[in-house]
């Protein structure tokens, strides 16, 4: 092999070395690159899901909230008609009584 064969050689040898250099970085920039996309999807994954439980738990907050409110106009309404009906029936007592102590007296004054 003739020096310029040699040389032309090396020059080629060098030069594919050099592309191979820049292959191997062009990877590793690949590979780093890769690692924070998933670093970043991980992160704002995280992040989405943290959004979704906290409008979950608000939106059970808030339907707790409406069921309670709910539940307290029920037993107040409950609580209202126990009261008109021990209210009547207090009335038809006190009626009934009257009748009683009337029925009494005249089977006592021998009416």
């Amino acid at each position: 092999m003739s020096r310029t064969e040699s040389s032309h050689l090396e020059g080629v040898v060098s030069t594919l070395s050099e592309m191979e250099k820049e292959i191997d970085a062009i990877k590793a920039d690949a590979e780093e690159m890769k690692r924070a996309i998933v670093a970043l999807a991980r992160d704002e994954a995280e992040k989405i899901k943290n959004q979704i439980v906290s409008s979950a738990n608000e939106t059970v907050k808030n339907e707790l909230n409406r069921a309670t409110a709910d539940a307290e106009r029920n037993a107040k309404e409950i609580v209202q008609k126990g009261d008109v009906d021990v209210k009547k029936l207090q009335g038809k007592i006190n009626a009934a009584l009257d009748k009683a102590v009337d029925s009494v007296v005249k089977a006592v004054l021998g009416d």
